[in-house]
């Protein structure tokens, strides 16, 4: 702008320079030739000097005022020009835009950033904006007023809305014609749809990982005990289960009994360490062979404890079968402070069945190893018959002997 106020004013200059010029020609040749003022206007006359000032006044009177209205007419023009184009860019950015004053009162914005908060620009323009619900975002905007660019990236929930969304925000300081700071600007980007990509993602991976710790658990050396508090240990770490338990079914007394237990509680022998089969939530999973699924722990009529649930902040339940052809071997369960999603929910029924299966092995390994230990006392017990049996023959001889030395 200002290169341009320079290329229109250099008309204006050059006839002011002409007129000075001249009149120090006049006031040179009135000092050099000690003339006084009737000869100076005799040579005006003379060399016609008067009546280039008089026609050049006149001649440069009109036209210095139409440079001038020219001028202004092209300085106005193009200011409108300026602002018309940032209007234009303002309201058909991809990004929500705002303008905010001095006092953070919200003074302006643009649709994007209407849609982005999901409320009408009514109730945007004028918002007071250190009254806002998600105080978060509050030191990027502050810092703008200070004379500094601001940012944040986070997850911000909306006070003229319900929205609650991930966002991106840059800001920066407003200046006025003195270059005072009169506010700032702030660019918004709704990045909910990458946030949620990228935990889809990472969920993904982490459950790849779970799987991969479960199957290694059920494979590695150790009793059942052990086996299954890695699995649990697992469902705690990769999956935030505030707590994670597994129960294995007893056959003779119908009854199922805790195993192993990781999180807040990993103690197996509480009130929960034999529940019978078909009463409470877990005995009922194991009696209906059907996984009882919630993300609303608070009201659900099968999870008893309402009162702790509230107190721990419990969200959601997960809790499973674990059965073989059908037939139930045990019962996994997981509370967590979090709703369980989709893929979560989908790998845990995998895993069960891998847990179920790796349950029945170890029971027949177990039962294996004690039809092997019988054979092994019943081997000694029978060495050690024979043993005595051939004692008492060499004893029987040994008396016959004895005997038949007595006949004699």
């Amino acid at each position: 702008m200002q290169k341009r106020i320079k290329r229109y004013i250099a008309p204006l200059l050059i006839a002011p320079i002409g007129y000075i010029l001249l009149l120090g020609y006049l006031y040179y040749d009135y000092i050099e030739h000690n003339r006084d003022v009737a000869e100076i206007i005799q040579h005006l006359t003379e060399t016609h000097i008067a009546d280039i000032l008089m026609h050049g006044m006149i001649f440069l009177a009109p036209v210095i005022s139409t440079i001038i209205a020219i001028l202004f007419q092209k300085i106005l023009t193009e200011s409108q020009k300026s602002e018309e184009h940032y209007r234009r860019l303002f309201q058909q950015s991809p990004l929500g835009v705002f303008h905010y004053d001095a006092n953070l009162l919200l003074t302006d914005c643009n649709d994007r950033f209407t849609d982005i908060l999901q409320s009408p620009r009514e109730r945007l323009v004028g918002l007071d904006m250190k009254t806002l619900k998600d105080q978060s975002v509050l030191p990027a905007i502050r810092v703008a007023l200070a004379g500094e660019e601001g940012a944040y990236e986070g997850f911000y929930r909306a006070t003229t809305s319900p929205a609650e969304i991930w966002i991106s925000m840059l800001t920066a300081p407003l200046f006025d014609n003195k270059d005072a700071i009169k506010g700032g600007v702030g660019l918004v980007e709704d990045i909910t749809y990458r946030k949620l990509a990228e935990k889809a993602l990472e969920e993904r991976i982490n459950l790849a990982i779970f799987t991969a710790d479960i199957g290694a658990s059920i494979t590695q050396k150790g009793n059942l005990q052990d086996i299954l508090l890695r699995c649990t240990e697992a469902m705690v770490r990769r999956l935030n289960a505030a707590f994670a338990r597994i129960w294995t079914l007893n056959k003779e007394d119908n009854m199922l009994e805790l195993q192993a237990s990781a999180g807040m509680y990993t103690h197996i022998d509480g009130g929960h360490s034999r529940v019978p089969v078909g009463k409470f939530k877990i005995g009922l999973i194991a009696e209906e062979r059907k996984p009882h699924l919630t993300n609303s722990v608070i009201g659900d009529p099968r999870v008893g404890e309402q009162e702790w649930a509230k107190r721990e902040g419990m969200v959601a339940f997960a809790g499973y079968p674990l059965t073989i052809e059908n037939r139930i071997v045990g019962v996994m369960a997981m509370f967590s402070r979090q709703p369980l999603s989709k893929t979560v929910l989908e790998a845990l029924a995998a895993v069960a069945n891998e847990i179920a299966i790796g349950i029945e092995h170890k029971k027949s390994e177990k039962g294996l190893n004690e039809k092997v230990e019988e054979l092994e006392k019943f081997y000694e017990m029978a060495i050690g018959r024979e043993l005595k049996m051939k004692e008492l023959k060499e004893e029987l001889a040994r008396l016959k002997a004895e005997l038949s030395e007595y006949r004699r």
